[in-house]
Protein backbone atom coordinates (compact mmCIF):
# COMPACT_ATOMS: atom_id res chain seq x y z
CA UNK A 1 0.00 0.00 0.00
CA UNK A 2 1.16 3.35 -0.69
CA UNK A 3 0.45 7.01 0.24
CA UNK A 4 1.08 10.31 -1.46
CA UNK A 5 1.14 13.03 0.78
CA UNK A 6 1.07 16.73 -0.46
CA UNK A 7 0.95 20.21 0.55
CA UNK A 8 0.88 23.39 -1.39
CA UNK A 9 1.21 26.91 -0.40
CA UNK A 10 1.63 30.36 -2.38
CA UNK A 11 4.44 30.35 -5.07
CA UNK A 12 7.09 32.19 -3.67
CA UNK A 13 8.51 35.04 -5.73
CA UNK A 14 12.01 35.97 -5.13
CA UNK A 15 13.68 39.20 -6.85
CA UNK A 16 15.06 38.72 -9.95
CA UNK A 17 18.57 39.30 -10.86
CA UNK A 18 19.58 42.78 -12.15
CA UNK A 19 22.30 44.33 -13.65
CA UNK A 20 22.53 47.30 -11.00
CA UNK A 21 24.44 47.40 -7.32
CA UNK A 22 23.18 47.98 -4.35
CA UNK A 23 23.90 51.84 -4.74
CA UNK A 24 21.99 52.53 -7.79
CA UNK A 25 18.80 50.51 -6.10
CA UNK A 26 19.24 52.37 -3.17
CA UNK A 27 19.53 56.04 -5.35
CA UNK A 28 16.29 54.57 -7.36
CA UNK A 29 14.48 54.49 -4.23
CA UNK A 30 15.58 57.70 -2.58
CA UNK A 31 14.24 59.13 -5.78
CA UNK A 32 11.03 58.17 -5.19
CA UNK A 33 8.57 60.23 -4.03
CA UNK A 34 6.84 59.53 -0.47
CA UNK A 35 4.37 62.39 0.07
CA UNK A 36 0.28 62.01 0.00
CA UNK A 37 -1.17 60.59 -3.86
CA UNK A 38 2.55 59.80 -4.79
CA UNK A 39 2.68 57.26 -8.19
CA UNK A 40 5.10 54.81 -6.42
CA UNK A 41 2.32 53.03 -4.34
CA UNK A 42 4.41 54.48 -0.91
CA UNK A 43 2.48 54.16 2.68
CA UNK A 44 3.51 56.48 5.12
CA UNK A 45 2.96 54.29 8.55
CA UNK A 46 4.88 57.35 10.96
CA UNK A 47 4.82 60.72 9.57
CA UNK A 48 8.28 62.92 10.88
CA UNK A 49 7.54 64.63 14.46
CA UNK A 50 7.08 68.17 14.93
CA UNK A 51 10.53 68.69 16.45
CA UNK A 52 13.72 66.78 16.78
CA UNK A 53 13.58 64.55 19.74
CA UNK A 54 16.31 64.85 22.63
CA UNK A 55 18.94 62.98 20.56
CA UNK A 56 18.48 65.79 17.75
CA UNK A 57 16.89 63.03 15.65
CA UNK A 58 13.39 62.31 14.00
CA UNK A 59 12.26 59.51 11.09
CA UNK A 60 9.50 59.20 8.82
CA UNK A 61 8.38 55.27 8.43
CA UNK A 62 6.59 54.07 5.19
CA UNK A 63 5.69 51.11 3.21
CA UNK A 64 4.74 49.95 -0.37
CA UNK A 65 4.60 46.65 -2.03
CA UNK A 66 7.83 44.83 -3.84
CA UNK A 67 7.57 45.32 -7.42
CA UNK A 68 8.60 41.44 -7.87
CA UNK A 69 5.25 40.23 -6.73
CA UNK A 70 6.99 39.52 -3.16
CA UNK A 71 4.64 39.14 -0.50
CA UNK A 72 6.22 41.11 1.91
CA UNK A 73 6.38 44.58 1.75
CA UNK A 74 8.97 47.38 1.31
CA UNK A 75 9.69 49.26 4.18
CA UNK A 76 11.84 52.82 4.03
CA UNK A 77 13.04 54.77 7.08
CA UNK A 78 14.26 58.26 6.36
CA UNK A 79 15.85 59.69 9.05
CA UNK A 80 16.52 63.37 9.80
CA UNK A 81 19.46 64.46 12.45
CA UNK A 82 21.17 67.28 14.09
CA UNK A 83 24.96 66.98 14.26
CA UNK A 84 25.04 63.08 14.36
CA UNK A 85 27.07 60.92 12.03
CA UNK A 86 26.81 58.06 10.21
CA UNK A 87 28.19 56.06 12.77
CA UNK A 88 25.69 57.81 15.16
CA UNK A 89 23.22 56.60 13.33
CA UNK A 90 23.69 52.87 12.97
CA UNK A 91 24.42 53.16 16.44
CA UNK A 92 21.17 54.13 17.47
CA UNK A 93 19.55 51.89 14.86
CA UNK A 94 21.65 48.72 16.34
CA UNK A 95 20.48 49.25 20.01
CA UNK A 96 17.72 46.84 21.14
CA UNK A 97 15.35 49.40 21.99
CA UNK A 98 15.39 50.99 19.28
CA UNK A 99 14.88 48.51 17.08
CA UNK A 100 13.48 45.21 18.58
CA UNK A 101 13.66 41.89 16.51
CA UNK A 102 17.20 43.12 14.72
CA UNK A 103 17.74 39.52 13.54
CA UNK A 104 20.84 40.11 10.80
CA UNK A 105 23.09 43.27 10.18
CA UNK A 106 25.24 42.97 7.07
CA UNK A 107 27.63 45.52 5.28
CA UNK A 108 26.37 45.60 1.52
CA UNK A 109 28.66 48.77 0.19
CA UNK A 110 31.15 50.60 1.74
CA UNK A 111 30.88 54.44 0.03
CA UNK A 112 33.41 57.53 -0.39
CA UNK A 113 30.90 59.49 1.49
CA UNK A 114 29.07 56.88 3.35
CA UNK A 115 27.70 53.06 3.69
CA UNK A 116 24.69 50.77 2.68
CA UNK A 117 23.69 48.39 5.25
CA UNK A 118 21.07 45.15 4.78
CA UNK A 119 19.22 44.24 8.18
CA UNK A 120 16.71 41.94 8.17
CA UNK A 121 14.45 42.01 11.40
CA UNK A 122 11.47 40.04 12.78
CA UNK A 123 8.14 42.38 13.04
CA UNK A 124 6.05 41.70 16.10
CA UNK A 125 3.05 39.47 15.84
CA UNK A 126 4.48 37.66 12.49
CA UNK A 127 6.07 34.64 12.48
Amino acid sequence: MGCCCCCSSGDRVLPSADSQNEYEKFEKLLAEEVGPNNPHGWQIKSDWAKDYNKQKFKMRVSLRKHESGNPNKLLRGDGKYQGVSPEDFLGFLLNPENLPGLKEWKDVETLPDGYIKYCRVKVPCMT
